[in-house]
């Protein structure tokens, strides 16, 4: 559990209790053990130039769960050149094929990928999905949602493509715009996180600021992308199978915990229980590990003083 003193919207202190469990996949036994909560937006880099490692858990609420995906993707057979990653839980589902390393090629028609190379293992990062951005240019040229991509902007031959793709909308031709495929968080500046932020203008700045925008969306908090974002509820027990990640070719396959998070506080005033929910599922598949984050919060705009003090408990939640 990480506890955290944030503002709301309306510029109220709130405690923020983040609780996160995190277990061992060993086949479709999991079993206890530890990982801290992400305090901070993590790159791989420069944060102009890079994609998330991992997000900031420390948001007040999701609307609704992210689920997210993170590791390497394997050949199909040793020595092969292509592959293919697929994540579900429960109903949802995602998949991604996955190819070599391959360059623009020009041909009669023009610009095309050449041939896949052999692969040992692809990490599944958006620097390896399709888009990218030209950001020498005054106005600046490039995929909104993801910049950090290739195959949108320097198609020459000899140019990069990207190893990650959407199975129903294929990179053909230099000029195509197929939507980027990879399974991990999207940083606060990229689209559409960006556009849910709201609107930073000389008014926000006169009568708002350091408060979060009065058009602002709590969709800014999702750090999936759309596609990885559950439209219902996590309740557990959804079974979770994960293909093409481990490189003996065997799937992950296990079902999310069915644990009931209560957090139990007593303000000074009362004791009361606190609303939690299930709003983030990350696979390790490198490590082998699942994460589950739980969030509540409570009001110390009186004063944290006031506090006497928080209990968290975890049970297993009845079937049905």
């Amino acid at each position: 559990m990480q506890p955290q003193l944030v503002l709301d919207g309306q510029g109220e202190e709130r405690l923020l209790l983040v609780m996160k469990g995190s277990f061992e996949l060993d086949g479709e036994v999991l079993r206890p053990t530890y990982a801290a909560v992400v305090l901070a937006d993590q790159y791989r880099g420069d944060p102009a130039s890079t994609s998330l490692v991992a997000a900031s858990e420390v948001v007040l609420f999701k609307p609704l769960p992210d689920l997210l995906l993170s590791g390497h993707a394997f050949p199909e057979e040793r020595g092969g050149t292509t592959g293919a990653v697929s994540f579900r839980v429960g109903n949802w589902s995602k998949d991604a094929l996955v190819f070599g390393d391959r360059v623009w090629m020009r041909g009669v028609t023009g610009l095309h990928p050449s041939a896949p190379q052999p692969f040992e293992r692809i990490p599944l990062v958006y620097e390896r999905a399709f888009g990218g951005a030209d950001l020498a240019r005054t106005s600046p040229l490039g995929c909104p949602e993801n910049p950090v991509g290739v195959g949108m902007v320097d198609c020459r031959s000899g140019g990069p493509v990207p190893n990650l793709e959407h199975p129903r909308h294929r990179l053909s031709a230099a000029g195509d715009r197929p939507p980027s495929r990879a399974f991990g968080p999207i940083p606060p500046h990229w689209q559409p996180r960006r556009s849910f932020h709201g609107t930073f203008d000389a008014d926000w700045q006169r009568t708002r600021m350091p408060l979060p925008p009065l058009d602002a969306d709590p969709r800014a908090a999702q750090v999936a992308p759309p596609d990885q974002v559950l439209p219902h509820a996590l309740e557990g027990g959804e079974p979770v199978e994960i293909r093409g990640v481990r490189q003996d070719g065997r799937w992950l396959r296990f079902h999310v915990p069915r644990l009931r998070v209560r957090v139990t506080v007593h303000d000074g005033r009362c004791v009361r229980e606190l609303p939690t929910a299930l709003d983030t599922l990350h696979v390790d598949a490198d490590a082998l590990r699942l994460d589950l984050t739980w969030r509540a919060h409570v009001s110390v705009h009186d004063g944290i003083d006031n506090l006497a003090w928080v209990r968290i408990d975890a049970e297993e939640a009845p079937h049905g």
